[in-house]
């Protein structure tokens, strides 16, 4: 494997490869599938490629010394990111015969809700949007949490309608917490078909 850049201590110039900006970071030299000349750096976000540009140390023939340890860096710290929340399971469902809405949500392992009577965080609610003419006949009915106002793992929301024809469209509003940090709170638009 060729470095793209060969470094030249005594008189401080920098060759580049054919291909390499002079922006790309210190890293081996690696091609396409067209054979083209690319760096791996040129998709990494420029926080990362701080990491890459720190100064290069040359060995004897002028070579940069271990270009694949920038490489093992940039690598596990984009592994380390998580790329997406975990989100919550909420499965709804229409009992036809008592016209009662049951909306089953299931929290991410390791986060928790707030029930009504929470003080300082948000606590869930749920709102029937007034499409096809759905409305309320009894107010919901939401769990009541621990001591603390809090859900935690599984709880279900159940409320009666009336007046509608065709889909139920709802909107969970909930904040989801952990012991540490809460999220900002969110809206979970869902509808139910009869």
């Amino acid at each position: 494997m060729i470095s793209p850049l060969k470094f030249f201590p005594r008189s401080g110039n920098v060759n580049i490869a054919p291909g390499v900006s002079p922006g790309d970071c210190v890293a081996p030299a690696l091609k396409d599938p067209k054979g083209r000349l690319i760096s791996v750096y040129s998709t990494v976000p420029s926080a990362l490629n701080r990491i890459c540009h720190t100064s290069p140390r040359a060995n004897a023939r002028g070579y940069i010394r271990n270009p694949l340890r920038g490489i093992v860096a940039c690598l596990l710290l984009i592994l380390a990111c998580p790329s997406k929340k975990a989100e919550p399971e909420i499965s709804p469902s229409f009992d036809k015969s008592t016209s009662t809405l049951t909306v089953q949500v299931k929290l991410p392992a390791g986060k928790h809700a707030y029930a009504p009577g929470e003080p300082i965080g948000q606590p869930i609610a749920l709102r029937i949007e007034p499409d096809n003419n759905w409305v309320l006949a009894t107010p919901i009915e939401l769990p009541k949490g621990d001591s603390k106002h809090l859900l935690n793992d599984n709880f279900k929301i159940k409320a009666k309608v009336k007046n509608g024809r065709g889909p139920i469209s709802a909107i969970l509003h909930m904040q989801l917490c952990t012991a540490e940090a809460c999220e900002r709170p969110k809206d979970y638009a869902f509808q139910v078909s009869l």
